[in-house]
């Protein structure tokens, strides 16, 4: 899940009407990782661009993050925010929706800004 948020991080971080064509890979991961990411994020509509994979290897072409990926990268940005979101995510399996992430997410804030009633829907 951190690279899934490091990807958001690092597309955000680049100038505003810059092409991103590569994406800096953390140590901890692969470049195979980092596309298979990469894929899935612009899957889920949270990226202006397309990632395209091809025999030997893949084209990456990024304009942005989408409205849909800033809303999503806001609501983890926030380090208490992201790993308090990551342990309620491990205590259900580690693995979730997207969607479901985001109501986590929006709990979590939720909670720690003291909104019990919404943090418990």
């Amino acid at each position: 899940m951190d690279l899934f948020r490091d990807i958001l991080l690092e597309i955000e971080a680049q100038p505003a009407g810059k092409l991103i064509d590569e994406i800096k890979c953390p140590d901890k991961h692969s470049i195979e990782e980092v596309l298979g990411h990469l894929r899935l994020i612009e899957q889920a509509g949270l990226i202006d661009g397309q990632v395209q994979f091809f025999d030997g290897g893949a084209f990456v072409a990024i304009h942005g993050l989408s409205n849909e990926g800033h809303d999503l990268l806001d609501s983890i940005r926030g380090e208490a925010v992201w790993q308090k979101t990551k342990e309620r995510v491990e205590e259900v399996g580690g693995s979730v929706a997207l969607d479901t992430l985001k109501a986590i997410a929006g709990a979590v804030t939720a909670k720690l800004l003291g909104l019990g009633m919404l943090a418990e829907r």
